[in-house]
């Protein structure tokens, strides 16, 4: 359901994914990541590292002052203070602080679960995870 349908008055929220997902597998739920070709991984770990570790500060930074999505709130949509409140709570928690096989496991728990649901045909040959 969208910010705006909530904060219209005319509906409410009942469950929000991310806790549901935390209370199955105690962790937040794995939304936002990062993804490159495995030949261009295989040639550029450093680049893939930095890049990483740019990530997770920026996502720490978000977490740390969700303030910051006032900035940003014409370019994701939000038009009522109602709805930045509510990005203000939901969106920092969406963006993963850490990269490790904890995470990882939980991002392939969402690709096994895909699976079962038939959301997905086949899972892929290979790992998409890596940890540079």
């Amino acid at each position: 359901m969208h910010g705006s349908q909530i904060d219209s008055g005319d509906f409410r929220q009942l469950a929000a994914a991310n806790d549901l997902w935390k209370e199955i597998t105690g962790q937040p739920m794995f939304f936002v990541g990062l993804g490159a070709h495995r030949d261009w991984y295989n040639q550029n770990r450093e680049t893939a590292k930095g890049l990483l570790n740019t990530f997770l500060e920026a996502a720490k930074y978000v977490q740390d002052h969700p303030e910051t999505v006032e900035d940003v709130k014409d370019a994701i949509g939000l038009k009522n203070p109602q709805q930045v409140d509510m990005a203000k709570k939901r969106i920092p928690p969406v963006y993963a602080t850490r990269w490790d096989a904890d995470v990882i496991k939980n991002a392939q728990h969402i690709i096994d679960r895909a699976l079962e649901l038939k959301i997905i045909p086949k899972a892929p040959a290979e790992s998409v995870f890596a940890i540079p």
